[in-house]
Formats: C-alpha cells, structure tokens, sequence
C-alpha cells in the first residue's frame, strides 16, 4: 500500500472538497482506497476521510494512514481537531477513540490539537 500527497482529480473523484485542504491517498496497485485529511474552518481543523470497504477491512493499511494523517496534521499550524464518527460506518466511533479522539457532541469527536503544552492524540 502506498500513502501519497492527494491531487486535485483524486479529491473530485471521491465527491471532492471545495474548501482549501491537505489531504492524502492510500492506494494499492493503481486503485485509490482511501481519501483522507484535513482542511481549516474558523480556529479548528476538520478530519475528513472516504474509504473503501476493503481499505476498512486492512488493519494495516488503516494503521499506515492514521500514522500519515498524524504526520499530516503536524506539520500544520496548531489547533484543535474535530471528526464526525459516522454512525452508518461500523466501528468508526471506536477508531476515533483508539486515535485519543473524545467524544464532543452528538457524534463529534475533538482531539486537542498539537500544541506542546497539550497532550497529543496519538
């Protein structure tokens, strides 16, 4: 599985984001499997992820990506980091938590962000 920097026809090709982001690509012999990544609103950034059924099913490759979006998110200015777990995706709540996400509200989740006084969520 190859973890690369997301174009902007990989974005469209999955519903697209219009909003400025930073995002990447889990694929696997040409196939795109996974989308994910972040993008700003107001002071917070929001998680964003579309995956493929067999890309959920690979632990692995699940583990490679929530690695890379850590990297990801990073090296970007630091605030804090909101997710919706999906109750139609099974397991997606627990995911969430496994990554230190806490539940916010009604199916948000926040992760503090990556400031050094606060603590990580890794």
């Amino acid at each position: 599985m190859i973890i690369r920097p997301a174009t902007a026809e990989d974005l469209t090709a999955v519903g697209g984001r219009r909003e400025t982001c930073r995002a990447m690509v889990a694929e696997e012999s040409g196939q795109t499997l996974c989308v994910f990544g972040v993008y700003p609103q107001s002071t917070r950034w929001i998680l964003f992820a579309w995956a493929k059924d067999e890309f959920r099913a690979n632990r692995r490759g699940v583990i490679k990506a929530v690695r890379a979006m850590w990297e990801l998110i990073g090296s970007r200015p630091a605030m804090p980091l909101m997710a919706h777990a999906d109750p139609s995706i099974k397991g997606s709540d627990v995911l969430l938590k496994h990554m230190g996400f806490e539940h916010w509200n009604a199916g948000i989740y926040q992760c503090p962000g990556n400031k050094p006084y606060l603590p990580r969520c890794q």
